[in-house]
C-alpha cells in the first residue's frame, strides 16, 4: 500500500488529500480516497490518460483509463468496453466483440465468427453458382448441337429425295454463299527476306500464283525457308527485311490491311488449356465474327466446325495440358485449326499442323483441310514428308530448297513427271514426298539422257533449271495456276464457280435445273413457286417424302433456310437445294473475288461486345478448385499471421504489426495475380494479331481481376479483424487492404506482361515485400533514411499502407491517445500524421490505377512494334490495281479470274505452271 500526500493551490489557499495505492496482482488503483494535482509533477495539470504515481505523471495501466475530470485517478473499465494503457475514457466494445469487466481488448464473440462462416457460405454458394451455370450451359449446347445435327440430316434426305444426290459431306448451315463463295487467290513476286541481324538472305526471290479456293503444301529441307515464306507471305516476319511484292485478288496489298480475313495457324497448340473444345471455339467465333451477324448464325457455324473437324465427341472436354490430362495431340491440332476457321478466313495459313501426330491422326488433320477447300477457303500450309496419301490431298506445291529459293511450284499431280523429265526416277516403294526432298538436298543422283549418272549435278542447278523453265512460259498461270475442277465462265454479268460435288449421284434421272426442282416441288407441295414457305410447309414435304422429322426438326430447318434467304419460296429452297447437289453457284462478279476494299470492310465484334465477350470467357477460366485454395490459404495465412501478432497492446508495436500482416498478405495476393496475363501472352499475341481490341482485352482482365481482388480481401480482412482484434472499424480496414491490394496486383500485372513468367513470379513477390518491409518506413524509421532508400520507400507501397492502417487503430481510441508521449515519439520518429490519411488513400489509388495503364501502353506497344516491324505502320500498301489486264481485256470483271489473264512477261511474277504446255512436262534436255 503506498499512500501520496496531495497539495493543492487555489488562489492562495492550499489543499491537502490524502490517496491510497492499493497493488492486487499487478493492477494498480482499486479504490481512490481523494485526487487532486500531484505538485511533484510540475507546476501544470495532469494530462487526460496519466495519473499522479508517487509523485510523477504516469500513464494509466491498461484495463483501466484515467478521465482528468475524476482527478486522474485510474478507474477499472466497465463492462461492456475495454480499456488501453493511456486511455482517459473506455472505448465501447462492437456489436462482434464481448468485454467483461476490466478487459483491455476485445473478445470475438460466436457471432463475429458466425460473420466469417457466413462470408464463407456465400463464396461457397458462388462457386457452386458458377459450377451450374457451366453445366447449364453445357448441356444447352448439348441439345442445340443434336438439333443441328439432326437438321443437317433431314435437309440432306429432302435434297437426296428431290435431286437424286447424296451429299457425303454435312449441309454447311452457317456457311452461307457470301463465305463459301467468296474465293481469294494470292500472287507474289520477288519475295525475298534478310535477317534484321547480320542481314543473311533466308528467302530468295520466289515468285508465283496460290488459286483461289487452292489447298497448297510448301515443303522443303530443314532450313528451306519453309516457315518464313509462310511469315513473310502473311505478314508475321518481325525479324526480318521482307520485300518484294503481293497481290490479293488482283490486287497489289498486303495482308497486313486486313487480318481479320486472314487466319493464322501456329505450329504450338496455342489455346485455352482450362477450357473444353466448344468453349475455345465459341469465345473465338463469338470475338472475330461480324457482330450484326445474328448469333443463331454464329451457333451454327461453330456447329459446323466441330463437324467438318470430328471434334463432336470431345466437344465438351478440357483440352488439357501437360499436367492435366485431356483431348488426344491430334485433337488438339484441329481444335488449333478451328479457332481460325470459326471466323472464316477468306485465307488460312498453317505452320506445321501434322507434325507431332501419327499417321492416322495427320491423314485426320489432313482430310479436314480438304474440306475447308470446298468451302472456298485457300489453304496454305507448312508440311514434312507426308505420306502419299496425305500428299495426294493437296492441290499445290511449293519445294523450297537450301537459302529459300524455289525449286518447284504447281500442281501436285504433275511434279512426279515434272523431275522425271528432269532425268530423276523414283525408286520402287520410294514414298513420293520423301523422294523430292531427297532431290533437294542432291541425295539422289541425276541420270543424262543417255542413261549414264551425270556426275556434274549440284543440287543448286535446281534453281537455275525452274528459272529457266519459267522464263520459257508464255503464260506462267496457264492450268497449272489452277485449283482442280475450278472454271471460271461469264454469264450476262454474273460468274458461275464450280468447285465439284460433294456428293455421289444416286439416281440417273437427276434434275437437269433449280427451275426444273422448283416446279418439281411447287407440284409436290401444291402451291405456286412463289408461295412463301412455312414450317409446316416443310413438315409437310417431309410426310410425302417419306422422312422421318418432328414439326420442332422441320421448324429448325426452316429457320435456318429464311437466314440465308431473305425470302424463302419454292424457288429459292430449290435454288438452294440444286446448288448443293451440283456445288454450282451464279453470284454478282464482284461478289467473287471481293476487291481489297471489300476485305479491308469487315468488321469484328464492337469494344464493347469485345469486353462482355472476354469477360464471360474470364469468368470461365476460374478453376474452382483453384479459388478454394487461394481462399483457403488465405484464411490460414489471416489466422496464422493474426494470432501471431494478436495481444501486443504496446503502442509501438503497432506499426510493426501492421507491417507483418501487409507483408504476408501481399505474398499471397501478388502470387495469385501472376495468372491473370501470365498464362495467356501466346494466347494474346495470337489473337491481337487478328485485330481484337487490346483495350477490350485488358478491360476485361482488369474488372474480373477486382473482384477476385475483393474476394480476397474480404475473407483476409474479416479473419484478421476476428484474430487481431483490433479497434477500428473492419470497413475501414477493409478499404485500406482493398488499396494494399489494388496497388499490389497493378504492379504484378505490369511484371507479367513485360517479363518472363519466371522473373516476374520474383518481382511479384519480393519487390511489394520489400517495400513493405525494408522501404515500409517503419524498420528502419523513414527520418533516419538516405536519399536513395528516402526515395524508394515513398515511391512503394508500404509507407502508405502501413501508415493508413496504424492511423485508423490511433484515431480509433480515445483522441488523448494521440498526445501520449510514447505515441508522439513514434509519428515523429515515423512521420505519422492524420493529415496524410487523403494522400495515402490517393496515392494507393492512383499508383495502382497507374501501374494497370502502364499494362495496357505495353500490350498496345506490343502490338504497335509488331505492327511496325510487320510494315503494318511505315510501309502500308496502298490498294491498288494490280497491272495484271491488258486493253483487250477490259471486258473481263476486276479481280476475277486472275490466272486466265495474259500477263506481259516484263511484269511477270514467274511461275506457278510446271509445263511449258500445262501439263507438267519439262522442256527437253
Amino acid at each position: 500500500m503506498t499512500v501520496l500526500l496531495f497539495f493543492e493551490w487555489d488562489n492562495g489557499r492550499v489543499g491537502v488529500g490524502v490517496s491510497v495505492h492499493l497493488k492486487r496482482n499487478g493492477l494498480l488503483f482499486d479504490k481512490a480516497i481523494l485526487s487532486g494535482t500531484c505538485v511533484l509533477c510540475g507546476p501544470e495539470n495532469i494530462r487526460e490518460g496519466y495519473y499522479c504515481f508517487e509523485g510523477e505523471e504516469t500513464l494509466c495501466p491498461k484495463s483501466y483509463y484515467c478521465p482528468w475530470t475524476d482527478g486522474a485517478t485510474p478507474v477499472r473499465c466497465p463492462e461492456g468496453y475495454f480499456c488501453q494503457s493511456g486511455f482517459a475514457e473506455p472505448k465501447k466494445c462492437g456489436w462482434s466483440s464481448y468485454c467483461p469487466a476490466g478487459s483491455y481488448r476485445v473478445i470475438p464473440t460466436w457471432f463475429g465468427i458466425l460473420i466469417v462462416v457466413v462470408i464463407g457460405l456465400v463464396v461457397t454458394a458462388l462457386t457452386l453458382g458458377i459450377h451450374y451455370y457451366r453445366k447449364w450451359r453445357m448441356m444447352r449446347s448439348d441439345r442445340y448441337g443434336k438439333a443441328h445435327q439432326r437438321t443437317t440430316e433431314v435437309y440432306n434426305s429432302v435434297v437426296q429425295s428431290l435431286t437424286g444426290v447424296y451429299l457425303q459431306a454435312q449441309k454447311m448451315q452457317g456457311f452461307t454463299n457470301d463465305i463459301r463463295y467468296s474465293p481469294v487467290d494470292i500472287r507474289f513476286e520477288g519475295l525475298t527476306m534478310r535477317l534484321k541481324k547480320g542481314g543473311k538472305k533466308i528467302l530468295d526471290d520466289v515468285s508465283g500464283l496460290f488459286p483461289p479456293g487452292s489447298l497448297v503444301a510448301v515443303m522443303g529441307p530443314s532450313g528451306g525457308g519453309k516457315t518464313t515464306f509462310m511469315n513473310a507471305l502473311s505478314n508475321r516476319a518481325p525479324y526480318g527485311d521482307v520485300t518484294g511484292k503481293i497481290w490479293v485478288n488482283g490486287f497489289e496489298g498486303n495482308f497486313g490491311e486486313y487480318p481479320k480475313q486472314l487466319g493464322f495457324v501456329p505450329q504450338d497448340d496455342i489455346m485455352f488449356d482450362r477450357l473444353t473444345v466448344y468453349q475455345n471455339l465459341y469465345y473465338s467465333a463469338m470475338v472475330r465474327l461480324p457482330e450484326d451477324m445474328p448469333r443463331e448464325k454464329k451457333l451454327k457455324i461453330i456447329e459446323d466446325v466441330i463437324q467438318v473437324l470430328d471434334l463432336e465427341q470431345v466437344r465438351h472436354t478440357i483440352v488439357g495440358s501437360p499436367g492435366r490430362r485431356g483431348i488426344s495431340g491430334g485433337q488438339k491440332k484441329r481444335v488449333n485449326i478451328g479457332i481460325e476457321l470459326v471466323a472464316y478466313p477468306r485465307v488460312l495459313f498453317l505452320d506445321e499442323p501434322t507434325s507431332g501426330l501419327d499417321s492416322a491422326a495427320s491423314m485426320a488433320v489432313t482430310k479436314c483441310l480438304a474440306r475447308m477447300r470446298t468451302l472456298g477457303i485457300t489453304v496454305v500450309c507448312v508440311i514434312h514428308q507426308p505420306r502419299y496419301a496425305i500428299f495426294r490431298q493437296f492441290t499445290h506445291c511449293l519445294l523450297l530448297g537450301k537459302g529459300g529459293k524455289t525449286v518447284y511450284l504447281g500442281r501436285t499431280n504433275v511434279i512426279q513427271e515434272y523431275f522425271t523429265n528432269l532425268g530423276f526416277s523414283l525408286p520402287p516403294g520410294e514414298n513420293v514426298a520423301d523422294w523430292f526432298i531427297d532431290i533437294v538436298t542432291g541425295a539422289l543422283p541425276r541420270c543424262n539422257p543417255d542413261g549414264t549418272v551425270d556426275r556434274h549435278f549440284d543440287a543448286e542447278a535446281l534453281f537455275e533449271a525452274w528459272r529457266d523453265h519459267t522464263d520459257r512460259m508464255s503464260d506462267p498461270f496457264r492450268d497449272g495456276g489452277r485449283a482442280p475442277k475450278l472454271t471460271h465462265k461469264r454469264l450476262n454479268g454474273t460468274m458461275t464457280i464450280t468447285l465439284g460435288s460433294f456428293g455421289d449421284s444416286t439416281d440417273g434421272d437427276r434434275v437437269q435445273s433449280a427451275d426444273e426442282l422448283g416446279e418439281r416441288l411447287s407440284e409436290i407441295l401444291k402451291v405456286q413457286c412463289d408461295h412463301l414457305l412455312t414450317g409446316h410447309d416443310i413438315f409437310r414435304l417431309c410426310r410425302i417424302l417419306e422422312i422421318e422429322c418432328t414439326i420442332e426438326e422441320a421448324q429448325g430447318l426452316h429457320r435456318v433456310m429464311a437466314a440465308e434467304n431473305e425470302i424463302l419460296t419454292c424457288a429459292s429452297f430449290a435454288a438452294a437445294m440444286y446448288g448443293e447437289a451440283s456445288e454450282e453457284v451464279s453470284i454478282l462478279s464482284h461478289m467473287v473475288l471481293p476487291d481489297c476494299s471489300r476485305l479491308k470492310d469487315r468488321e469484328i465484334s464492337s469494344v464493347w461486345r469485345q469486353f462482355l465477350i472476354f469477360t464471360n470467357r474470364n469468368i470461365e477460366l476460374i478453376s474452382i478448385p483453384q479459388l478454394f485454395l487461394d481462399l483457403s490459404l488465405t484464411f490460414m495465412a489471416a489466422v496464422i499471421i493474426g494470432a501471431t501478432v494478436s495481444g501486443q497492446s504496446d503502442y509501438v508495436l503497432v506499426p510493426n504489426n501492421q507491417m507483418v500482416g501487409l507483408m504476408f498478405f501481399g505474398i499471397m495476393v501478388g502470387a495469385g495475380a501472376l495468372q491473370v496475363y501470365g498464362k495467356e501472352k501466346l494466347i494474346f499475341s495470337r489473337e491481337s494479331s487478328t485485330g481484337i481490341s487490346v483495350f477490350a482485352y485488358w478491360l476485361s482482365k482488369s474488372f474480373v481481376n477486382l473482384f477476385d481482388n475483393i474476394l480476397v480481401t474480404l475473407i483476409f480482412t474479416s479473419t484478421w479483424y476476428l484474430v487481431t482484434t483490433p479497434s477500428y472499424h473492419i470497413a475501414h480496414g477493409y478499404g485500406i487492404f482493398l488499396c494494399f491490394t489494388w496497388w499490389v496486383t497493378g504492379f504484378a500485372h505490369l511484371v507479367t506482361v513485360v517479363f518472363p513468367t519466371e522473373i516476374a513470379l520474383l518481382l511479384s513477390v519480393i519487390v511489394p515485400t520489400q517495400f513493405v518491409t525494408m522501404f515500409g518506413g517503419v524498420s528502419p524509421p523513414v527520418t533516419t533514411l538516405k536519399t536513395f532508400q528516402l526515395w524508394a520507400t515513398y515511391f512503394g507501397v508500404g509507407i502508405y499502407s502501413v501508415e493508413l492502417l496504424s492511423l485508423a487503430e490511433f484515431t480509433s481510441l480515445p483522441d488523448n491517445v494521440l498526445e501520449i508521449d510514447e505515441v508522439l515519439e513514434l509519428f515523429e520518429e515515423l512521420d505519422y500524421s492524420t493529415d496524410h490519411i487523403p494522400r495515402n488513400f490517393l496515392v494507393l489509388v492512383f499508383v495502382g490505377l497507374a501501374w494497370r495503364l502502364l499494362t495496357l501502353a505495353w500490350l498496345e506497344f506490343m502490338l504497335w512494334w509488331g505492327q511496325a516491324d510487320l510494315r503494318w505502320i511505315t510501309n502500308k500498301f496502298k490498294c491498288r490495281k494490280s497491272a495484271v489486264s491488258s486493253s483487250s481485256d477490259e471486258d473481263i470483271p476486276r479481280g476475277v479470274a486472275l490466272e486466265t489473264l495474259p500477263v506481259p512477261k516484263e511484269e511477270s511474277p514467274g511461275v506457278t505452271t510446271p509445263g511449258e504446255n500445262g501439263d507438267g512436262s519439262a522442256p527437253s534436255r
